[in-house]
C-alpha cells in the first residue's frame, strides 16, 4: 500500500514538473519582430497625371506610369510609404507648399527645379533627351519651319524659337501628347517634340496603328541638366533624399529599374 501511494505521489509530481516545463518552453517562445517590416514614415508626393508614360490617370481614376513604379520600388526597398497627389504640373508647383508635398515627379530634369529652389534633384534613373515627330519624312529636316506642337509643362518656346529658328507664331500648345498626335495625324501641325520617352509611348497607342511617324533626335537636347531624369526632393529633408538615392541605387544594382523601364518603353 506504502509503495503503490509513493509511486503514484511520484507520477503525480512528475506530470507537474513535465507541464510546467512545457509551459515555460511555450512562454519563452521568441515573438517574431514585426517593426523592420512595418513602414516607418509616410512621405506625400506629387505627381502630374497629363505626361505619360511617366504619369498617367487609369481607366478607374488611379494614376500609373513609370515614375509610380520606380518611387514604389524605392519607397518598398527603403521602409517607408507614398501619398500620392495629382494635379496639373503648374498647380501642383505653387502649391507644393501648401499640400507638404515632399517629393515631385513628373519625368523631370534638374532644369525643372530652376524656378523652384526649395527642391533637388535626387540621382538619375535614366536619360531621355527631346525628340521630333514627323508623320512625312520630308517633314523631318525642316521641321523648323512648320507647325510644331509642344506639351504646355515642357516649357520649350524660348529653345525652339531661339535655338532652332522656330517662328513664335508657328508654335501650338498641347495639354497631352496625345493631343498632338491627334493634329500631327490631322495635318493641324507638322511636327511634336518633347521627351523621347514619351513619345514613343504615344505613337503606339492603338489610335495610330494606320499612321507612320519618324523620329528624329532634337540637336542639343541630351544635356544632363534636361536629360537626366529624377525625382524632386524637398531640400530641407536629406534624410529622404539618402533613402531615395541609396533605393534608387539597390533597385539599379537588382535589375529592377531595368525591368521597369522597359515596361513602359
Amino acid at each position: 500500500m506504502f509503495l503503490k501511494k509513493y509511486l503514484l505521489i511520484s507520477s503525480v509530481l512528475l506530470a507537474i514538473g513535465a507541464c510546467s516545463k512545457q509551459e515555460e518552453t511555450q512562454n519563452t517562445t521568441p515573438v517574431p519582430n514585426t517593426a523592420a517590416t512595418t513602414p516607418s514614415m509616410t512621405y506625400r508626393v506629387g505627381t502630374d497625371f497629363t505626361y505619360a508614360p511617366y504619369n498617367q490617370r487609369t481607366q478607374n481614376g488611379g494614376i500609373t506610369g513609370l515614375d509610380i513604379d520606380i518611387m514604389n520600388a524605392i519607397a518598398k526597398n527603403q521602409n517607408f510609404q507614398v501619398e500620392y497627389v495629382a494635379l496639373e504640373w503648374d498647380s501642383l508647383m505653387k502649391s507644393a507648399k501648401t499640400q507638404n508635398l515632399s517629393v515631385v515627379m513628373d519625368g523631370i530634369a534638374a532644369d525643372d527645379l530652376t524656378d523652384y529652389p526649395d527642391y533637388v534633384l535626387s540621382q538619375s534613373y535614366m536619360r531621355s533627351g527631346d525628340c521630333i515627330y514627323v508623320a512625312k519624312p520630308e517633314n523631318s529636316s525642316n521641321w523648323h519651319k512648320q507647325t510644331v506642337a509642344t506639351h504646355l509643362d515642357d516649357f520649350l518656346d524660348e529653345e525652339l524659337i531661339k535655338v532652332h529658328g522656330v517662328g513664335k507664331s508657328k508654335i501650338e500648345h498641347i495639354r497631352t501628347l496625345l493631343q498632338g498626335f491627334q493634329y500631327l495625324a490631322a495635318d493641324k501641325v507638322q511636327a511634336v517634340v518633347s521627351d523621347c520617352g514619351a513619345l514613343r509611348h504615344v505613337a503606339k497607342n492603338p489610335l495610330f496603328k494606320d499612321y507612320t511617324f519618324y523620329e528624329s533626335k532634337l540637336p542639343n537636347s541630351e544635356l544632363p541638366e534636361t536629360a537626366d531624369l529624377g525625382f524632386g526632393v524637398l531640400k530641407s529633408d536629406t534624410e529622404l533624399l539618402n533613402k531615395i538615392n541609396t533605393g534608387l541605387q539597390n533597385i539599379k544594382q537588382s535589375g529592377e529599374l531595368d525591368a521597369i523601364i522597359k515596361k513602359w518603353n
